[in-house]
C-alpha cells in the first residue's frame, strides 16, 4: 500500500478519537489569568506590523473581532512556529511556510488573511506542519515545545481556553507520532531510534523548551489512556529507561533515570501500566535471586550501590592506596559518597512511595517484594548455588532501606497505632506473603509448631487481609534477614581475610629469610600487599553503606521495635522475671526474630562500636528484652542464641571507647535493669553448662568470661553491687560459687600445665648444640605444639584471671556464702594448690618467656589469692573458724611450709607488709589447726566402715541417704557433687538436694562415737 495512504488512514483513525478535555482538569499546573479581552496595546505588542494590515475605519464590533483574530492567530503562529505569509517567513526563518494551508485560507481573499481566524484550524495546521517537516529533530520533541512555548502564552493569555485546545492538539499528535513514528516524515535516523525518543527527551536536563512538563506528562497519559494507547505510548519509555539504567553503576550519572521514574509513578493512573510491562515481575526462567535481578525492571532502579559486587571499580576510584591513607581521609570520602547514596535511597524510597499510594500499584509492588523473598530463600544457607546465585548485598539492603523508611511512621515503641493494628497471628495465616516453613521456631520443634498453627488457625479467618503495618513490619524483618544480616556474615569473612593477609604479610617482613629466597620472597611479599590492597579498598567501599549513621539509626530503631514487640508477647504485665510460661504463639515465632537483633548488634559492635554511643534510646529497649531472656532459659531453646546475648552485653561493655558506654548508662538508670540484670546474669551463668554444641565444654569458659566482665562492670555501680550482695543470700548464688570453683581450677590446672610444657621446650630451643641435633620431623612438632600450647594457654589464663578476680572482689563484701559446708572444703583446697603452684619448689618451670603476651601475670595472680584468704578469715580468727579448718583439712597441697614459702615470696615482690604479716599469721593458725586435727584423728583409732563416707573415706558429721541408690552418704560431700552434677554418682539416676533424706540415728551414733572417743 502506498506510504501516503498509509498515513491518511492513521490520521482519519486519530482524528476520531481526538478530544478536547476540560479545563479545570486538564492543566492544573499551568498558571491562569484573567477572561478579559486583550487589550490593543497587547496586541500591538506582537511582533507584526499592524498598521501596514489594518486598513479603513470599521466599526467598534468589526475592530475588536479583527483584533481578537489577529491576536489568536500570531499566538497559533508562534507556538507552531509557522507561517501563512511569504512575507513573513523570510523575515523568521525557523518558522516554516504552510503553503497547503495558506491555500485555503487566501479562498476567502487575500486581503483578509490576517483577520481569518485560525482557532478552527489547529488540528489542520499541525498535521500540515507535520506532514511538511523538514527538520533533523524528532517530532515528538518538536511538539514538546510546542506544548512548552503554549504554556508559556498562557501566563501573558486572556484566552486560556484556546491555549488548553492547542495543548490538547499538541499532545494528542505527540501520542500518534510515539506509536506510530513513520506517520509523519522524519529522518532515519529518527526513526532507528523511535522507540528511545520519549526516554531521550524526558532525560534531557533542559529548562527550556525542551523539558517535558509534570502538565504535559498529565496530558498524555490521559489522553493516552481515553484513546487506548497508553501502553504503546508508555511502555517502549519505561523499557529504554531500564536498558539506561542497567548499563550504569552506582558512581554514574544515575538521578536523571531515577527521577525520570520517580515522575511518571507520581501519575497513579499510570502505575497499572508500569506493572504490566514484561520485565515487571519475571517467572519464567528464573535461576535464582541474581537472575531476577538482572531481569526485573524495579531491580535496574534499587540494586544501584556502593558494594563492590555491584559498581566493580569503586574500590580503585574512591580508596586508591588505601593502606597509606589516614583515618581522617577516609573518613572524609564516606561522608561525600553518603551524600550521594542518601540522595539515591531518597529517590528510591519515593518509587516505592509512589506504588504503595497508588490504587494500582500497592498489590503488585507487595507480590514483587514477596517474589524477591522467594527466589532468595536460599540465601542465608552457608553455601548458596552457584547455580542460582541470590541477589546482590546492595539491592536487598536498598530494599531494606526503603522498608525501613515505610516503618519510621510507628517506628516508635510508644507509638500505640503499632499496637492497635498490629497482627501477631499474620506469619501463620493465608495471606502471609512470607514463606517461613522451613525457618526454626524459639522453642517448638517442627511438629508442635505445626500442630500448633492448625488447632489455632482453624478458629481464625486465615485469609484475611492485613494491614499494611503488620505486612510492613514482617516484609521488613525478613529483607533484614536475607538482606543485611547474610551481608554482615559476608562482610566479617571478608575481614578474616584481611587479617590473615596482613598476619602473613607481618611474618614474612619479620624472617630475616626465605625459603624461597630473596627474590622470591619479595614477590610473594608484593602479591600479598597487592590483595591486602584489594580487600581493604573493599572493605572500605561496603562501609559506605553498611556503616552510615542514618541507616544504623534506622536498623537499631526498628529493632527496638521489634523488642518492645517480643517483650509484649513474654511479659505482657510488665511484672519481670520469672517469666510465667511462653505461649503458643511465641514460642512458634522464627528463631531469626531474636537472633537478628544479636547478630547486628554484635556486627556493629565488632566494627564500628561507636555509632552505638547515638543510639542509646533503641539500645534500652534491646536491653531489656535481653535481661528477660537471659534470666528465662524456657524462653530460648536454642543456649547458642543465649550465649550470643551474653557476648552481646559483653561487647558493648568492651568495645565502646566512650567516658560512659550506652550500656552503663542504661544498667545505671533503667529499672528493669537495676532489679533484674544481676539475677539474670548470674542465672545464664550457671545454666549455660550445657550450650548445645560439640564443643560445648570448652565454649562455656568463653560465655561466662563475657558474664564475668559485665558483672565485673555491674560491681562497680552501687545499685548493683548492692542487688549482688543480697542475691548471695539464695541458693542459686551457691550453685554459681561452685561453678565459679569449678572453672577456676580446671583453667589455672591446665594453664599452669601448659606454662610448664612451654618452659621445656623454650629451654630446649635456647641450646642450640642440642636443639640442632633433634630430627627436622621432631622439631617440627615440638615447634608446632608449641604454638599450640601457647594459643591455648593464653586463652586459659584470660579466663582464669577473670574468675580469680571475682573471687578477690567478691569476698570482700561476701564472705557467708563461701564458708558453707558445701563449698568451703573445696574452696580451700583450690587456693592452697594453686598457692602451692606459684610459690613452691616447682615454680621455677613456670619462668617463660614473654609471660605477659600468654596472659601470665604471676605477682598479680599471687597478689590475689593472698587477699582471697585474708577476705574470708575477716574478724577474730580461731581454729574454729571454718576456713581455717578447711585449709589445714587439704590433705593434697597443704604443708608446714606452704604458708612461710608464700610470705618469703610475697616479701620479695613487694606486697604490703601489713598483708604479710596477716598472712603469716594465718598460717601459724592453720598450722596450729592441722596439727590439733592429726592429733584428734590419731586418738579416734580405727573408725567403723558405717561411720565413713563413701566418696571421700572421711567420717560422717551429717550423713543422707540417696533414696536413688538407698546408699549413706555426708551430706557436704553430696551437696557438693549435686552442685555441679545433677546424678546419683553411684548410678547416675536423677538427684537433686531436697530428695536427700537425714539419717539422724546414725548421725546420733556417730557423735556419741567422737564423745566417746575424746574421753
Amino acid at each position: 500500500m502506498d506510504p501516503d495512504e498509509v498515513r491518511r488512514k492513521r490520521i482519519s483513525r486519530f482524528q476520531n478519537t481526538i478530544s478536547l478535555v476540560p479545563d479545570e482538569v486538564r492543566n492544573p499546573l499551568v498558571t491562569k489569568t484573567s477572561n478579559s479581552c486583550p487589550s490593543i496595546a497587547s496586541v500591538n505588542a506582537i511582533d507584526v506590523s499592524n498598521e501596514a494590515l489594518i486598513k479603513g475605519s470599521p466599526d467598534n464590533n468589526s475592530t475588536l473581532l479583527k483584533d481578537r483574530n489577529l491576536y489568536t492567530n500570531h499566538l497559533i503562529c508562534d507556538v507552531f512556529e509557522v507561517t501563512f505569509s511569504k512575507d513573513l517567513y523570510g523575515k523568521k526563518n525557523n518558522y516554516t511556510f504552510l503553503t497547503d494551508v495558506t491555500s485555503e485560507f487566501t479562498e476567502e481573499g487575500e486581503s483578509n488573511l490576517p483577520y481569518i481566524s485560525y482557532e478552527d484550524k489547529v488540528e489542520t495546521i499541525i498535521m500540515n506542519r507535520l506532514s511538511s517537516n523538514k527538520d533533523e529533530r524528532p517530532l515528538f520533541q518538536y511538539l514538546v515545545q510546542c506544548y512548552n512555548r503554549a504554556s508559556q502564552k498562557n501566563k501573558d493569555s486572556a484566552d486560556s481556553n484556546l491555549i488548553a485546545k492547542i495543548q490538547t492538539f499538541i499532545v494528542s499528535f505527540a501520542g500518534i507520532v510515539l506509536v506510530y513514528p513513520d506517520m509523519f516524515p522524519q529522518p532515519q535516523s529518527v526513526l532507528e531510534r523511535a522507540n528511545c525518543v520519549f526516554a531521550d527527551t524526558l532525560l534531557l536536563e533542559d529548562e527550556g523548551l525542551l523539558c517535558i512538563t509534570d502538565a504535559f506528562l498529565q496530558d498524555l497519559i490521559r489522553t493516552s489512556i481515553a484513546n487506548d494507547y497508553v501502553k504503546e505510548v508508555f511502555h517502549p519509555l519505561l523499557y529504554e529507561l531500564e536498558r539506561c539504567v542497567g548499563q550504569y553503576s552506582f558512581l554514574d550519572h544515575i538521578f536523571p533515570l531515577l527521577t525520570a521514574l520517580v515522575r511518571l509513578c507520581y501519575h497513579k493512573n499510570l502505575l497499572p501500566v508500569v506493572v504490566s510491562v514484561d520485565s515487571w515481575d519475571p517467572e519464567e526462567g528464573i535461576k535464582g535471586g541474581l537472575d531476577f535481578e538482572r531481569k526485573s525492571f524495579l531491580a535496574a532502579f534499587i540494586r544501584l550501590a556502593p558494594f563492590p559486587s555491584a559498581c566493580r571499580h569503586i574500590a580503585k576510584t574512591c580508596f586508591p592506596d588505601p593502606l597509606r591513607k589516614t583515618k581522617m581521609e577516609i573518613d572524609t570520602i564516606h561522608q561525600n559518597i553518603r551524600t550521594r547514596l542518601l540522595s539515591m535511597q531518597e529517590v528510591q524510597y519515593k518509587i516505592a512511595c509512589c506504588f504503595l499510594k497508588g490504587d494500582g500499584g500497592r498489590e503488585p509492588f507487595l507480590n514483587y517484594i514477596s517474589h524477591v523473598f522467594s527466589v532468595n530463600s536460599k540465601r542465608r544457607q552457608m553455601r548458596s548455588s552457584s547455580l542460582a546465585p541470590p541477589s546482590s548485598d546492595g539491592f536487598l539492603i536498598n530494599l531494606a532501606s526503603i522498608l525501613l523508611r515505610l516503618c519510621e511512621p510507628f517506628m516508635n515503641p510508644n507509638t500505640a497505632k503499632f499496637f492497635e493494628k498490629m497482627d501477631n497471628w499474620y506469619i501463620f495465616s493465608g495471606s502471609c506473603r512470607i514463606n517461613l516453613q522451613a525457618e526454626t521456631c524459639l522453642v517448638y520443634s517442627e511438629p508442635e509448631k505445626t500442630a500448633f498453627v492448625t488447632s489455632s488457625m482453624n478458629a481464625k479467618d486465615s485469609a484475611h487481609p492485613a494491614h499494611f503495618i503488620t505486612e510492613c513490619f514482617f516484609l521488613t524483618a525478613y529483607c533484614l534477614h536475607l538482606g543485611l544480616l547474610q551481608t554482615c556474615v559476608t562482610y566479617d569473612e571478608h575481614m578474616a581475610n584481611i587479617r590473615d593477609y596482613q598476619g602473613l604479610l607481618n611474618r614474612l617482613q619479620e624472617q630475616s629469610g626465605s625459603a624461597w629466597g630473596p627474590p622470591e620472597a619479595e614477590a610473594f611479599k608484593q602479591h600479598l600487599r597487592g590483595l591486602l590492597e584489594v580487600n581493604i579498598g573493599e572493605k572500605y567501599a561496603c562501609d559506605i553503606q553498611l556503616f552510615s549513621l542514618s541507616f544504623v539509626e534506622r536498623v537499631l530503631s526498628y529493632y527496638a521495635l521489634v523488642c518492645t514487640w517480643l517483650i509484649g508477647l513474654v511479659d505482657p504485665d510488665r511484672a519481670g522475671l520469672p517469666l510465667s510460661e511462653p505461649s503458643g504463639l511465641y514460642k512458634a515465632l522464627p528463631e531469626f526474630i531474636i537472633e537478628d537483633v544479636v547478630d547486628y548488634l554484635l556486627f556493629v559492635c565488632r566494627n564500628q562500636a561507636d555509632l552505638l554511643i547515638y543510639n542509646r534510646g533503641p539500645l534500652e529497649k534491646i536491653i531489656e528484652l535481653f535481661v528477660l531472656l537471659l534470666g528465662a532459659k524456657e524462653h530460648l531453646k536454642n543456649p547458642h542464641l543465649r550465649s550470643k546475648l551474653a557476648e552481646c552485653m559483653f561487647m558493648m561493655t568492651t568495645e565502646v571507647q566512650h567516658e560512659e558506654t550506652p550500656f552503663v548508662s542504661i544498667a545505671q538508670a533503667n529499672p528493669l535493669a537495676l532489679k533484674f540484670l544481676v539475677p539474670s546474669l548470674i542465672s545464664s551463668y550457671v545454666e549455660i553448662e550445657m550450650t548445645g554444641s560439640s564443643n560445648q565444654f570448652y565454649e562455656k569458659f568463653e560465655v561466662r568470661f563475657h558474664l564475668s566482665i559485665v558483672l565485673r562492670l555491674l560491681w562497680s555501680i552501687p545499685e548493683h553491687r548492692r542487688q549482688m550482695i543480697n542475691y548471695s543470700k539464695g541458693e542459686l548464688f551457691v550453685r554459681f560459687v561452685n561453678l565459679l570453683m569449678n572453672d577456676t581450677t580446671f583453667l589455672l590446672d591446665e594453664s599452669l600445665l601448659k606454662l610448664r610444657d612451654i618452659k621445656e621446650t623454650q629451654s630446649l630451643m635456647e641450646e642450640p648444640e642440642v636443639w640442632t641435633k633433634l630430627p627436622a620431623t621432631v622439631r617440627e612438632e615440638r615447634e608446632s605444639r608449641l604454638t599450640q600450647d601457647e594459643r591455648q594457654c593464653r586463652t586459659f589464663l584470660l579466663l582464669a584471671a577473670e574468675t580469680v578476680s571475682m573471687f578477690h572482689y567478691l569476698t570482700k563484701e561476701i564472705v557467708l556464702p563461701f564458708l558453707r559446708p558445701e563449698l568451703v572444703s573445696r574452696l580451700a583446697a583450690m587456693l592452697n594448690f594453686n598457692l602451692k603452684k606459684l610459690v613452691g619448689k616447682d615454680c621455677q618451670g613456670l619462668k617463660v618467656r614473654n609471660p605477659e603476651k600468654l596472659n601470665f601475670y604471676p605477682k598479680k595472680l599471687l597478689k590475689e589469692l593472698v587477699d582471697i584468704y585474708l577476705q574470708l578469715t575477716q574478724g577474730e580468727l580461731s581454729v574454729e573458724h571454718p576456713f581455717v579448718q578447711a585449709v589445714g583439712q587439704d590433705g593434697r597441697s597443704y604443708s608446714a611450709q606452704l604458708f612461710p614459702m608464700a610470705v618469703r615470696v610475697l616479701s620479695k615482690i613487694g606486697i604490703d607488709m601489713e598483708k604479710v604479716v596477716k598472712f603469716s599469721d594465718l598460717g601459724r593458725l592453720v598450722e596450729s589447726y592441722s596439727q590439733l586435727r592429726q592429733a584428734d584423728e590419731e586418738e579416734l583409732g580405727e573408725v567403723p566402715e558405717e561411720f565413713v563416707d563413701p566418696l571421700l573415706y572421711t567420717v560422717m558429721s551429717d550423713p543422707v541417704r540417696l533414696p536413688t541408690s538407698n546408699l549413706i552418704v555426708d551430706r557436704s560431700t553430696i551437696v557438693t557433687h549435686l552442685l555441679s552434677d545433677g546424678c546419683d554418682p553411684f548410678n547416675r539416676k536423677p538427684l537433686t538436694i531436697d530428695q536427700l533424706e537425714s539419717v539422724d540415728e546414725l548421725k546420733k551414733k556417730i557423735k556419741e562415737w567422737r564423745e566417746k572417743r575424746a574421753t
